[in-house]
Order: structure tokens, then sequence, then C-alpha cells
């Protein structure tokens, strides 16, 4: 798969949006309560968050099957989250409810990741190693992302740098997406087999 651009593309979007998606479910209830929301206040904005995956998980997955060109799309959810991430740096007390809806929406990125899988091949084998060289990477850094960002807060005293971060990392989600989102098929990038 890694001589694949589209594939190698697709495993980082997929890995920094899992990323991502995971450091929110762990993190920003607590970054909202340090910023000086309510208990109720911060479980409601995270609610705000996750409630998005449902129409995500049901548009964007048509999105990918019918659009022509899914490049713009691909960057405005990256945009989403760059941006939700700077909101929360910010102000984060100020539009509480609007990071959250930004942060909901760039989530969105997660169903496209999984469409894109079996978007951007044809052939059902290379589907499913597709979707093996994706989905480890993926998960392995949805793992370790929660982890380092509270060891990043921890060492600091702070969520500057771990937002900064976050909000870098949609700059990378942009790039591999857009790569990712490009008409191409992983079936015509692969080498040849050897019988």
């Amino acid at each position: 798969m890694t001589s694949s651009g589209t594939a190698v593309a697709l495993c980082l979007y997929f890995g920094v949006q899992s990323m991502n998606a995971y450091v929110q479910f762990g993190w920003v209830a607590q970054i909202y309560r340090d910023a000086g929301l309510s208990q109720a206040q911060a479980g409601l904005m995270m609610a705000v968050i996750a409630s998005l995956g449902i129409p995500g998980g049901l548009i964007m997955p048509a999105l990918v099957a019918r659009a022509p060109g899914l490049r713009g799309y691909v960057a405005a959810l990256a945009a989403a989250t760059g941006a939700g991430y700077l909101g929360l740096l910010l102000a984060p007390d100020t539009v509480p409810w609007l990071w959250a809806l930004l942060l909901g929406a760039g989530g969105f990125a997660f169903p496209t990741a999984l469409a894109l899988i079996t978007g951007r091949s044809r052939d059902p084998r290379v589907t499913a190693e597709l979707s093996g060289f994706c989905q480890p990477v993926g998960y392995l850094l949805a793992a370790v992302g929660p982890f380092a960002i509270g060891a990043l807060h921890s060492a600091t005293g702070s969520w500057t740098l771990p937002l900064t971060i976050l909000a870098g990392s949609s700059v990378i989600m942009a790039f591999a997406g857009m790569a990712a989102a490009a008409p191409h098929f992983v079936d015509d990038q692969l080498k040849p087999r050897t019988p």
C-alpha cells in the first residue's frame, strides 16, 4: 500500500481525524470546565460535538459516492476543526456552543475517511487491504492522542500548547484529506503483484 500516494494520504487523514475525535471525547469537557463552564454546560457542549456524528454519518458517505470533487468539502471539515480549537484556545467561554458546533462539523471527517476507503478502490481485495492499512494506524493515533495531549497539559499546566498543536493538526488533516479525496484509485497506483 505504501506505493500508493492516495493510500498513504488516506491513512494519514484517517489517523489525524481519529486522533482528533478521541482527544475531543477525552478532553474537551475538561477544557470547557477549566475555562469556567459548569459541569452541565461542559457536558452539553460535548453532547453537541458527539450528536453531530449522526448527520455526518448519514450525509458524508452519500456525498463521497456522488460528488465529483471532494477536496473543498475535506478542506472545509479541516477548517472547521481548526477554527473550533482556536476558539477553545482564544475565547472558550465566550460562545462555547460555536466551538462545539465547529468541532462537531469537523467530525464529519470520520465518515468521510471511512467512505473514501471504498470510494478510492475498485477491487474488493484492494478495499480490504486499504482498510487494513488505514485503520490500524488511525486507531493507534487515536489511542495515543489523548495520552499525549493530557501529558502536555500536565507538563505545561495549560491548554495553550495542546490546543495549538491540535489546531495545527487540522492543517495536516486538510492536506492529507485533499490528496486522499483526489479522483484517483489506489488500484491504479499499486505496484503489479508477482504471481
